[in-house]
């Protein structure tokens, strides 16, 4: 449940809310409120660079799909898991084949498995079918970290063991044009936004020094007029200083 049903209990979740006061920050403080501004102005050029992002994603994942497809498959097992009855069902031979694996991948060469272990063809991918090529879908998750430049290692070498070493070509030019050119266009568009406003920001404060200095040169002026025509009644002389 989301919230209790005591009392207490939702007289906690809503002392909890207080926490949310801190967004007042986001108002008072200048430089919080233009930060704000700058996210909220940049979404439309923002949406043209998710746009570059998902399209390199989708060409990436196409031709990772044509290249890694059921390359992860492949490890070694221990001798035991010949001995497995064929009639065990698809779930059921998944989970008795997982006791059996190593997590060596053989697909490129099966004398990377060691004595007593023989290269198998498993129905499930590392990282609790995480890291997969199988489908371009799949292939996401592998390719989104590669693109925030997370554990994008780990997934290389494995392709490297299972397919070729030369798979660290694809992944180094995701690398560079997901980690180093698209991420950076996030931030660029972001900076520009809030380069832009700041600069607008001062153009409003010295536009209101302006006028308050204009408004009160203006009260100056009043009051020397209304002194010199006070003084001009009175038939005083009047310093022209």
């Amino acid at each position: 449940y989301v919230f209790p049903s005591d009392t207490k209990g939702l007289s906690s979740v809503v002392r909890a809310f207080r926490a949310l006061r801190v967004m007042i920050a986001l108002i008072i403080l200048p430089g919080m409120k233009a930060l704000l501004t700058a996210t909220v102005r940049s979404i439309p050029a923002l949406a043209n660079v998710f746009s570059l992002a998902a399209f390199l994603l989708l060409t990436m994942g196409i031709s990772g799909v044509q290249f890694f497809k059921g390359a992860l498959h492949k490890r070694c097992a221990t001798d035991g898991i010949a001995r497995l009855p064929s009639t065990l069902s698809n779930s059921e031979r998944r989970n008795a084949a997982a006791e059996f694996d190593t997590g060596i991948l053989c697909g490129r060469d099966s004398a990377l498995c060691i004595e007593r272990t023989t290269c198998f063809t498993f129905d499930s991918n590392p990282g609790e079918d995480t890291i997969s090529f199988d489908s371009v879908m799949a292939s996401f998750f592998p390719l989104g970290t590669t693109l925030v430049l997370d554990s994008w290692s780990e997934s290389m070498y494995m392709l490297m063991d299972a397919y070729s070493v030369n798979a660290w070509i694809y992944f180094c030019s995701m690398v560079i044009l997901g980690g180093f050119i698209v991420l950076q266009l996030f931030l660029a568009v972001i900076s520009e936004s809030f380069a832009r406003i700041e600069n607008e920001r001062k153009a409003m404060l010295a536009e209101r020094q302006e006028r308050r200095t204009i408004r009160r040169q203006s009260l100056q002026g009043h009051e020397l007029i209304k002194i010199t025509d006070g003084s001009a009644q009175n038939g005083a002389p009047v310093d022209p200083a």
